[in-house]
């Protein structure tokens, strides 16, 4: 199931740095990319399974060392009556476990997933699903922040 887009952007931020705080790793960026998408599922009935939010986006990594992208996700859902999780995928594959989110009546409630991918140079799709195993689920109002660095963090936090 496909669940309408009411609005995507791109917005392209340049200079980006992070400071540290608390000992934690700083990273510049030189450019980042970032797609918003979002949409009032005006409690559009989802189906037991993977229901995509909106389309598909391509994401072009030019970096010959790759490129990191980040999601954040808020999807509102109503009358679930098991456990339901947001998701995301790059080339069809899921990129991370999906977290969980519990079950909701009546008035319903909203849900919250962040992750980071790092992307092989080359051309992307990527998506986030909601995974209603029961089926039956209703979509209130959703949005979705994908942002490429193009400048990805070189090691790792201790």
């Amino acid at each position: 199931m496909r669940i309408f887009t009411a609005f995507a952007a791109t917005i392209v931020l340049a200079g980006i740095s992070v400071a540290a705080q608390g000992g934690a790793l700083y990273v510049k960026h030189t450019e980042s990319t970032v797609l918003v998408t979002g949409a009032d599922g005006h409690h559009a009935k989802l189906n037991a399974g993977y229901n995509t939010l909106g389309e598909q986006h391509q994401m072009g990594c030019e970096n010959k060392d790759g490129c990191l992208v980040t999601y954040e996700s808020m999807v509102e859902i109503f009358n679930v009556s098991s456990t339901w999780a947001i998701c995301t995928r790059v080339d069809g594959e899921l990129v991370a476990h999906c977290p969980g989110q519990s079950p909701t009546v009546g008035e319903g409630g909203a849900g919250n997933a962040i992750g980071s991918v790092l992307l092989s140079p080359g051309k992307h799709m990527i998506e986030t699903d909601v995974l209603d195993n029961a089926g039956g689920a209703e979509l209130g109002i959703w949005e979705v922040h994908y942002t490429m660095l193009l400048d990805p963090p070189h090691g790792h936090l201790n």
